[in-house]
């Protein structure tokens, strides 16, 4: 079957990842459209460890081609490619057929496997378009790439169909002769808190705008071409140079990213989220929110402390609380199940048990006075133990109601 429209209505991203490469690197408009510059543009297709498989029927890649001699910043081609610019191969030797959408639909191309269908699994596909001339204004195209593609074995839809995913993939193009790369570290990795910051470098036209990104900090670094941040690193830090530039006579910026990782020994850790799938240690002391911003610690198991615990606030034990060892108490003691002391338990304030109370060891240093309340459906009883002066006897209180 061979498309002959382009489909649109997807709203699903793609299952697979396209990576792409351009030759140069950026892009560079061209002089005039008697003088154009070539590009090449490589699309790395490959199937994320997220998805693990995907049968997939056709791949569309949509170029944007200047219609009838008018020029655009938001356009890539100046003339329509040919279709024997375009290429696919795979990694695994599946054969997959090139071919373009027909009248209508120009700078669409539609790859599509021989077999009809291809489960992507760990191969990769290497889309090629050569001999791309671009258009004489400085901005950003959007590629537009179409997927039929089902996760696993399932079957796809066809091109007949609306895609089951697309995106887009932006196309910097800046001025003629213009250029930028190499962003560097002296260093990919320091020590936390080094005083001695790392160096980063890179190389690029003047006639452009350099910003410095990082945390949440923008440095205007366009008149050097080396810097270092100003505070010592403490964590691991991902740095973005971002580069924009603008031709004579035009409103529209081309912008481009790029970004270098610098690693931190020991590092601070700051985050929103944190999914810890094993075992984890904490070898130094643990603090959960501050004295002006107090936050909860919720535990969905057990908690086992191999020395003291300490809480300063009241304690809620909303099920069975074993203790082996001394305990003391210098706030409330809320306990709605079972409670267990193997050890001593002193408490300076009062003590509250909805549950059963056993105490395995010696009981001393009775304050003023303990009280235990028993409760049925219909009925409770409350003892308290007074220790009275001159502290040689312990008295017992009982008072019972029925509802």
């Amino acid at each position: 079957m061979q498309p002959n429209m382009r489909q649109v209505g997807a709203t699903a991203a793609p299952l697979l990842t396209y990576s792409l490469t351009t030759d140069p690197m950026p892009v560079q408009v061209s002089l005039s459209s008697t003088s154009p510059s070539i590009a090449t543009l490589t699309f790395v297709v490959s199937c994320p460890k997220s998805t693990k498989s995907a049968t997939v029927a056709a791949i569309e890649i949509i170029l944007p081609v200047d219609e009838k001699g008018i020029e655009d910043a938001a356009n890539l081609c100046m003339v329509e490619p040919s279709l024997s610019s375009a290429s696919i191969s795979s990694s695994a030797g599946d054969v997959w057929i090139p071919s373009s959408a027909g009248p209508g639909a120009s700078g669409a191309f539609y790859f599509m496997p021989q077999a009809g269908t291809v489960l992507v699994t760990k191969q990769s596909l290497t889309i090629e378009f050569t001999g791309i001339e671009v258009n004489t204004l400085v901005g950003t195209a959007l590629v537009t790439i179409n997927e039929w593609a089902v996760p696993g074995s399932g079957t796809p839809p066809t091109p007949d169909d609306n895609p089951s995913g697309q995106q887009f993939t932006a196309v910097a193009k800046f001025p003629y002769g213009f250029y930028a790369g190499n962003f560097t570290s002296d260093r990919p990795m320091v020590k936390k808190g080094d005083p001695k910051p790392p160096v980063l470098s890179w190389t690029g036209s003047s006639n452009a705008t350099y910003l410095m990104l990082y945390e949440s900090n923008a440095v205007d670094v366009s008149n050097v071409q080396s810097w270092s941040p100003l505070n010592q690193l403490t964590q691991i830090t991902t740095f973005i140079l971002q580069v924009s530039a603008q031709q004579e006579d035009q409103d529209q910026t081309a912008t481009m990213d790029f970004s270098i990782t610098i690693e931190v020994e020991n590092p601070s850790l700051t985050a929103q989220d944190l999914t810890v799938l094993t075992t984890s240690t904490l070898a130094g002391p643990v603090n959960v929110g501050t004295s002006e911003t107090p936050a909860n610690l919720v535990v969905n198991g057990d908690v086992q402390a191999g020395n003291n615990l300490t809480v300063v606030g009241p304690l809620n034990a909303h099920a069975a609380l074993n203790v082996t060892g001394p305990t003391s108490l210098g706030n409330d003691l809320k306990v709605s199940g079972a409670g267990t002391f193997s050890g001593g338990l002193t408490s300076n304030n009062g003590l509250t048990a909805g549950g059963v109370i056993s105490i395995f060891g010696e009981r001393q240093k009775l304050a003023r006075e303990i009280t235990l309340q028993a409760r049925t459906a219909s009925s409770w009883a409350l003892f308290t133990l007074r220790r009275r002066p001159p502290f040689t006897r312990i008295s017992l209180f009982l008072v019972c109601r029925t509802a």
